[in-house]
């Protein structure tokens, strides 16, 4: 006699409630109609969500059966799934046969969805943009970079909760390895991402960082997650030149990336500083007797100011919302 609890987050998110799951194909998703939507749509879901029991769908009506309540429910209204799979296609790889990752990997569920949906291609990157996760991001949810990009670091910031201030500059701070040569500006960048150092780890060389020399009137350090924190340089100065990201100089020497401007020359400096302070430090020792890479220096990079980004809803008529594990991500989500 009870209803089935049909849900749904004021977000706009896919919400569960009991095994009810809600689940709108657009059009021409090419999932098929009558009794073999449940192959498809179970192809697709059912690994995440071992609880749905989907019986039909007629677009735009969505037809769902509650398995413990054994009824029917239609809802006339229309939800779309984004998955992202940032940076998945790789190059090719002469182990493999010259071939990417993505070629061999097994993939049943992709190859599915591209045997019977639509397959095609979008420039998500504008002219004159430098392909990233953030321009791209942008404008896969609708917020053209020419209007809302300033820079990386702020988006990561808004993720974490910093108030930026108008005259801000935010920096996105990784925690790397580098090699050991006296001379920094020879040394070379052995990982960007300090082996995936834990969020733990990190933040006890970002308190060491703190204490030694980064938190001021000036600078300001965050701790964010794994190796990916956030610098804010208090009436900072943009004119520090291209500060490169270190995942695109993997194994090579850092020598031609480091800033060289007046006002770069103030981060160099504070990352220079970073080694001596990070090299010994009791996380590092214990992360080297356990075979693990050393995070030994502050990377800067990613600068930008504060962004004020409209509500999708707003924007599009829509709610909606953000899953993701990356901190730029959810600051634009």
């Amino acid at each position: 006699g009870r209803k089935p609890p049909l849900r749904h987050g004021a977000s706009g998110s896919l919400r569960l409630s009991g095994d009810l799951l809600l689940f709108y194909p657009g059009a021409r998703t090419g999932i098929p109609q009558g009794e073999n939507c449940e192959t498809a749509v179970g192809l697709v879901l059912q690994p995440l969500f071992p609880g749905l029991a989907a019986l039909n769908f007629a677009f735009p009506c969505a037809m769902i059966k509650h398995r413990k309540f054994g009824r029917t429910q239609v809802k006339k209204i229309m939800k779309n799934l984004v998955v992202l799979c940032d940076g998945m296609a790789d190059y090719k790889f002469a182990p493999l046969g010259n071939q990417t990752p993505m070629t061999v990997a097994k993939k049943p569920t992709m190859n599915q969805l591209a045997q019977n949906g639509l397959v095609g291609l979008v420039k998500t990157v504008g002219d004159g943009f430098k392909p990233g996760s953030d321009v791209t991001n942008l404008s896969v949810m609708g917020y053209d970079p020419n209007l809302y990009y300033t820079g990386r670091s702020p988006l990561e910031a808004a993720s974490i909760g910093i108030a930026m201030n108008d005259t801000d500059i935010a920096l996105r701070c990784n925690l790397v390895t580098l090699s050991q040569e006296e001379e920094y500006a020879q040394r070379t960048m052995v990982d960007y991402c300090a082996g995936d150092i834990s969020t733990a780890e990190a933040d006890e060389l970002i308190q060491a960082l703190k204490k030694a020399f980064v938190d001021s009137d000036e600078f300001t350090l965050y701790t964010g997650v794994s190796y990916r924190h956030c610098l804010i340089w208090h009436n900072g100065s943009q004119e520090i030149g291209d500060l490169t990201p270190p995942h695109d100089i993997s194994g090579q020497k850092i020598t031609e990336h480091l800033p060289t401007t007046p006002a770069g020359k103030k981060l160099l400096a504070m990352m220079e500083k970073s080694y001596e302070v990070l090299k010994d430090h009791p996380v590092n020792q214990k992360r080297v007797e356990r075979g693990l890479r050393p995070a030994n220096s502050m990377w800067l990079w990613g600068d930008g100011k504060a962004v004020s980004l409209p509500a999708f809803e707003e924007k599009y008529g829509m709610k909606g919302a953000v899953i993701s594990a990356v901190d730029l991500i959810k600051g634009i989500g």
